[in-house]
C-alpha cells in the first residue's frame, strides 16, 4: 500500500483506474506487476 501511495505522489497518478493500469502493466517503485481490483485498494 505504501508503494500505492508514494506513487500516487511521484508519478502524479491522478484516478483509481490509472493506478489499477499501472499495477497491472508497469509495478510500482518496488513493487513487481500484479492484478489487483480497485475494491482490493
Amino acid at each position: 500500500m505504501m508503494a500505492v501511495v508514494l506513487s500516487l505522489v511521484y508519478r502524479i497518478i491522478s484516478g483509481l483506474s490509472e493506478v489499477v493500469r499501472v499495477l497491472e502493466l508497469e509495478g510500482l517503485l518496488w513493487v513487481k506487476p500484479f492484478k489487483v481490483s480497485k475494491q482490493a485498494l
